[in-house]
């Protein structure tokens, strides 16, 4: 009877077990649209299978991880102003990420003409939410193929603006980022699908409670000195670009407004859009 009981107990607590972790990665996130203004991105109808994803929750960011591309779709965070640029150390590996069931291997890219590129980027949150929340960001569900003068040359410089300029011009700054695929998959290294191009959407709210955005698509061949403005899009373009809803939970007016207009002048791409970046030669 006792060994009974405990057979029970045994099938009863991993049955738990399994429960929790069925639940850790197939539901959202606690409070996770509180992160955003309008809720975290969603598939939008033209969306298909490719942008359904699991939100994985991490320090400082959220990642919307597609386990049919074997790849990140979105990441969101709060971004700030960063005064000190001192930090924690770059570490120097990625790693698996134990919660994704496909990834590709942390050297899968080696030898190719792309590196592993950052959508929650290394500087930025390591600045704002430390230590933990940087190891994270080296793990591949937040891992994109880049090409490298593309990764250190316009996405830099926009990754440096967003937290030396913007984000210390606004109350406050959310930033929605990820890769755009088109209808031609392809592939390097060890079956690493390659995004024709990134995209990046900056949300501000003002001291007025206001919201304005500057959406960007950066294509992987752009060149390290281009003028940034070359790569402004509306959110509308980037939702039909990603076949994703961005904001669906605003009210429908201050939605549509955002989608579509064009950025304002508080965003001062006039000076800033050929701003060298911080590791210009």
């Amino acid at each position: 009877m006792t060994r009974t009981r405990r057979r029970i107990g045994t099938l009863a607590g991993g049955l738990a077990v399994a429960l929790w972790l069925v639940a850790a990665l197939l539901l959202p996130p606690w409070g996770a649209d509180a992160a955003l203004p309008g809720g975290l991105p969603v598939a939008a109808e033209t969306g298909g299978r490719y942008t359904w994803v699991r939100v994985l929750e991490s320090p400082g960011f959220l990642t919307g991880y597609s386990e049919i591309r074997a790849a990140p779709i979105w990441v969101a965070y709060r971004s700030g102003h960063i005064t000190d640029p001192a930090g924690p150390p770059r570490p120097d590996r990625f790693n698996r990420d134990w919660r994704v069931f496909r990834q590709p291997a942390p050297d899968a890219l080696r030898g190719t003409a792309y590196g592993r590129g950052h959508l929650a980027p290394n500087y930025a949150i390591s600045r704002l939410y430390g230590r933990d929340a940087q190891l994270a960001t080296f793990r591949m569900s937040n891992i994109v193929a880049q090409r490298h003068a593309m990764n250190r040359g316009v996405w830099q410089r926009i990754e440096e603006l967003e937290t030396d300029q913007w984000a210390a011009e606004t109350e406050t700054l959310w930033v929605v980022t990820g890769p755009v695929f088109d209808a031609q998959r392809e592939w390097v290294g060890d079956q690493v699908e390659v995004p024709d191009a990134l995209y990046r959407v900056l949300l501000a709210r003002d001291d007025d409670g206001g919201l304005r955005a500057l959406a960007f698509v950066v294509p992987q061949q752009a060149a390290t000195d281009a003028d940034l403005r070359n790569f402004v899009e509306t959110i509308d373009a980037v939702e039909q670009a990603t076949g994703l809803d961005l904001f669906a939970g605003l009210p429908d007016a201050v939605e549509i407004t955002l989608e579509r207009e064009e950025p304002t002048d508080a965003w001062r791409l006039d000076q800033l859009a050929t701003r060298p970046g911080r590791y210009a030669n």
